[in-house]
Parts: C-alpha cells; structure tokens; sequence
C-alpha cells in the first residue's frame, strides 16, 4: 500500500518510514523542508498548520501516519494546534480517499494534565472523530526525550532538569510497532507500546 508519513523525517517519522518502505510499501513523508526521508521512500514539503502541500502529498494514499509535533508547554497552543491540524488532516485525507489515519500518542496522555499531553488527547479525540477510520498508537517516552528536555531547559552553561520518572523506549521500536498498525487497519485505540514488548496490554503497566 501507499502510505504518507506526517513528520517523516524527524524522530520517529523517520524509522517508521523505513520500516514500511523496508516491508515492500510504498511510503512518501512530508515535513516543512521537504527533507529527504530514508532511502526508497519521496519526500514531500508541506505544512499542517496552513495545508500547504497536503493535497499533492495525499494523493493516491491508502494510509497517513501523523508523527508530527509541536514545541510548547502552553495548553490552548497545544490543544489548538493539534486538533486544528488533525481536523485538518482528516478532511484532506478524506477528500483524496484515504483509507486509514494512525496518530501517534502517549501512554498515559489521559491521565497527565500538562498542556502538551491535553493537546495530545484532543488530538486523539480529532482523529477518532474524523472522517477517516483512525487507529491511535500511545507509546512511552522516547530515549532523545532527555536531550530534547536538556536542550529546551537550558539557560547560558547550564540546564534545568526536571524530577520525574520515565520509562524510555526506542525510537526504531515504535516505528516498526506504528508499521503494524499500518497494516492491521483501522482498530480505535491499539495496545500501548511499552520498552522491550509492543504486544502488552492497553490494560496492563509495567510494575
């Protein structure tokens, strides 16, 4: 099948790309560069905020995979640029005859009551509600979570790093975890994907 990363090149778009496109799919990314995704797939340049590059990107696709992302902490900027651009996702996707719409989240989202993990639940409530069947994967924290944190929180030589407990995973694991989704269709809400097991349980948590 042909399937459209959103974010194709970044973290996790970037793996999930290469293990579609490594099990015989067809597999196209988009990002706001246009960046060169991994070998074997095309790369795209749009933009979800505006909808540039959407229609081109979409065309012919059977499934699109939102990997994409936004840095912020507050919560009406995360809730509105995540449900204005999966709603946004969902009607292009819809028009060009997409079949299946899988949005990455995180385990736990419901349960976190920062902006960016509220944005994160509107998103999957966008996705579930769209036009387009939708399959939402949560995974855990990836391992570049802690430089990205690093990175943000720094101040001149120095960074501010916050008290909390994480249970990383790595990225190429929830790639290939998104790509079986890719092929299971449309299924709601999937088992989250914790480190070292991708089939547990939605109900279950590590002890």
């Amino acid at each position: 099948m042909r399937v459209l990363v959103i974010g194709g090149s970044g973290v996790v778009g970037r793996p999930t790309a290469s293990a579609l496109s490594q099990r015989g799919h067809q597999v196209a990314i988009l990002s706001r560069g246009g960046t060169a995704g991994p070998a074997g797939t095309e790369a795209f340049q749009g933009d979800l905020t505006t909808g540039a590059g959407l229609e081109k990107a979409l065309a012919g696709v059977d499934c699109v995979v939102d990997c994409a992302n936004v840095t912020t902490t507050s919560r009406s900027a995360a809730v509105r640029y995540f449900t204005d651009t999966t709603h946004r996702l969902g009607v292009l996707a819809a028009a060009a005859g997409v079949k299946h719409h899988v949005v990455l989240s995180i385990v736990g989202v419901d349960k976190i009551p920062f902006g960016y993990h509220v944005g994160k639940l509107a998103q999957e409530q966008a996705a579930l509600a769209g036009p387009v069947p939708a399959t939402i994967l949560r995974a855990t924290q990836f391992h570049e979570f802690a430089g990205q944190t690093m990175n943000q929180m720094k101040f001149g030589r120095f960074s501010v790093v916050p008290q909390m407990v994480t249970q990383p995973i790595a990225a190429a694991e929830v790639g290939a975890a998104l790509a079986d989704v890719v092929e299971d269709g449309p299924r709601g809400r999937v088992a989250e994907t914790w480190p070292t097991c991708r089939a547990r349980s939605s109900s279950s948590r590590p002890s």
